[in-house]
């Protein structure tokens, strides 16, 4: 877009403005929708970043020298909790939590029940054992969504991404091995949990691993296009910490199954719901390294969404706050390549003044686009203030 057609535009939105405003330049209300009309007219960020935070429930302290640290906030923050009633508090409260710091919470809901046995679960909630939690959980989810107000519908709503029974096509869950009996199971809690909720408010991700452990191809799990929002994948750098692990770049990483989910459903948004890199040889300089391939890979693959897995656990995948990196924030550990690359303007930055629900609903969808020309900053003072 050439220059000169940016200024003229940007001219008459601002006219519009005065003119719908009769002119009222000393009206302080009058910035602030001049604001909003900028920021809902020109959205060029696209890409959600969040991060599992470290911790079961999340860890405040961490998060905030984490954001001040990147100076940019966690768009969304990934919860794990499971299908059983006495985590219905737990889980309701990390909700809030996320809500309450301005990031959109990120739940990935496990599927097990209050039966410590888990196995066969996809078939038990098929056969409907876990409706009661789920009728629960729904309206649970509605009180929250609603906001402070309790009336879906209205200005306050608030928004959740669902991500429930990730990686099916491994082999290391209960809700692995039947397909069939899966893709029943997810149909029906999407039925019970989806009752009276939309599209502004809850966004459905399906979630497989980056590659097929077990036997059964990642597709036929599937619960079809009207029960899924988003195509995900979960998918990690193992490096030599195993025996059988060797360095991984981002696309030998997720080329295949990336692919395979575009033939799957090609206009479904991806996202990718886990993601770290260990250490190599040169240690935090390859991680560093492989921190700025995976942002870039995100752009030139059009993902529209990436929550890195914060946390040393099987190795050293944390970016802030574990047990390696080449700088220190307030006493934690960090990897500078990571705050560099969500500065980018792709990045979203959140803003509860100009989206009360943290974000168009454009970048909740996955529908945005990348916008790498044009990066309007509004700064409006004196009687714009």
């Amino acid at each position: 877009m050439k220059k000169v057609t940016v200024y003229f535009c940007l001219g008459l939105l601002v006219i519009s403005t005065l003119i719908s405003l009769g002119f009222g330049v000393k009206n302080l209300t009058s910035g602030d929708l001049l604001r909003k009309t900028l920021a809902g007219s020109i959205d060029g960020a696209c890409l959600i970043v969040g991060i599992h935070p470290n911790k079961i429930s999340f860890d405040e302290k961490l998060l905030d020298s984490l954001e001040s640290w990147a100076n940019k906030k966690n768009t969304n923050l990934t919860i794990y909790s499971a299908t059983t009633t006495q985590l219905l508090d737990f889980t309701f409260g990390e909700l809030d939590k996320s809500w309450a710091r301005g990031s959109i919470p990120n739940l990935s809901l496990e599927f097990w029940s209050d039966n410590p046995d888990n196995s066969s679960i996809e078939t038990r909630i098929r056969d409907g054992e876990l409706d009661d939690y789920f009728g629960q959980f729904n309206l649970r989810l509605k009180s929250f969504l609603a906001g402070g107000d309790k009336i879906l519908g209205t200005d306050d709503d608030r928004r959740l991404y669902l991500r429930p029974g990730h990686e099916p096509n491994g082999n290391w869950y209960g809700w692995s091995g039947n397909p069939e009996a899966y893709i029943y199971a997810w149909r029906r809690a999407y039925n019970l949990i989806n009752n009276g909720l939309n599209k502004t408010q809850l966004q459905w991700i399906w979630s497989v691993n980056n590659v097929d452990v077990g036997g059964i191809g990642a597709e036929s799990y599937y619960p079809g296009d009207q029960y899924v929002d988003w195509l995900g994948i979960d998918g990690y750098n193992w490096g030599k910490s195993f025996d059988w692990g060797d360095w991984n770049t981002p696309a030998s990483t997720f080329d295949t199954m990336i692919k395979r989910l575009k033939i799957l459903s090609p206009s479904k948004p991806i996202s990718i719901n886990e993601v770290s890199s260990t250490t190599n040889s040169k240690a935090v300089a390859d991680k560093n390294l492989w921190i700025t391939s995976m942002f870039d890979y995100a752009y030139a693959n059009n993902i529209k969404m990436i929550n890195w897995f914060n946390e040393d656990k099987e190795t050293d995948w944390a970016i802030f706050g574990g047990g390696a990196g080449d700088t220190t924030f307030e006493g934690y550990k960090a990897y500078s390549a990571y705050a560099n690359a969500i500065k980018d303007s792709r990045v979203i930055a959140t803003n509860a003044k100009l989206h009360p629900k943290i974000l168009t609903q454009g970048q909740f969808s996955g529908t945005s686009s990348c916008d790498t020309t044009l990066n309007l900053k509004v700064n409006l003072q004196g009687a714009w203030q």
